[in-house]
Order: structure tokens, then sequence, then C-alpha cells
């Protein structure tokens, strides 16, 4: 399974310095529009060509006849140095367990099919529009996280991209 296939690209890659990810139950995408509706802010400071892929039921992985809980979305720079997972939330409660389940089973199957190594910046972000910058210490999850995939795990809506 190649996550970089065209044919699961569902728009251009863009340049913005600034857009946002919104996730409306179907496929998710990156828009400049409407502002109010983004769930993750991207900063892309140096104007990188930036392409984003609908993960979630856009990928499809099944198992046993169900489909496999994926992340909402996949970022890349098209130099390919700087990669990431987003996973986007507009809930309270076990947000951050739920959300950082779903990032690693798409990090399960996207090891399992790429060399994630290749990029050089890689990361996993669980982004929450009602809670864009989660005070709790998740020290010990971040560092397991990172210790299991080689990704950076971070709960916060705004991505840099590197």
């Amino acid at each position: 399974m190649d996550f970089f296939d065209a044919k699961y690209i569902t728009e251009s890659p863009r340049n913005e310095t600034l857009f946002g990810l919104v996730d409306d139950g179907q496929l998710a995408c990156s828009t400049t529009k409407n502002a109010s509706s983004w769930i993750a802010v991207v900063k892309n400071r140096q104007g990188k060509n930036v392409q984003f892929v609908p993960v979630d039921h856009n990928i499809q992985v099944f198992e046993v006849g169900n489909e496999r809980s994926m992340c909402d979305g996949m970022l890349y720079d098209l130099d390919r140095s700087w990669l990431a997972f987003v996973e986007m939330k507009e809930l309270v409660g076990e947000w951050m367990r739920d959300a950082r389940l779903q990032l690693e089973s798409t990090l399960e199957i996207f090891k399992e099919n790429h060399d994630a190594e290749k990029f050089h910046y890689r990361f996993a972000y669980a982004a929450n529009r009602k809670h864009p910058h989660f005070q709790f210490s998740q020290k010990q999850v971040m560092q397991e996280f990172y210790n299991q995939y080689k990704f950076r795990l971070l709960f916060q809506n705004n991505i840099d991209v590197k």
C-alpha cells in the first residue's frame, strides 16, 4: 500500500504560509477559507510546497471485514524531508487517547509499507480546536510513542512545517 499514490491525492499541493485543516466527517482537506472552521492551523513560514492527503475514508485497510481506524490526514513537503500525520478532534473527555490510538493505527500501516526514516522530521499531531493548547503533561506518553514509532507526538492544533 502506497500512501503517496496519486489515486489518494485529492487536492493540489499548496505553498501558502498559513492554511487550515478541516474534517467534515467525510474526507479531511486543507483550505485557506473560513478560518473559523479550521481544526488545525498549518504554519508554513518558508512557503514550501506541501501536500495534504486525506487518510481516513480514503486509504482504506480492512481487517476481518471491518475498516481499520485511521487518522484524518497526512502532510508532507514535496522534498520529502518533513512528514506529519494529523488526527483532528472536537471533543472533550478521552479525545487525547482516542486520537493517539488512531495515529498509532495509521503509523503501523505506514511503517509496514514505507521507510519513515527517509524523512528527517516526523510528527504525529493530535489536534483539537476546543483544546488547542493542552496544558497537562503527556511526557511519558509522548516518549513511549517516539520510542515505538520514531515520530514525535504533539497534542496541539498548530502544525509547523519544517
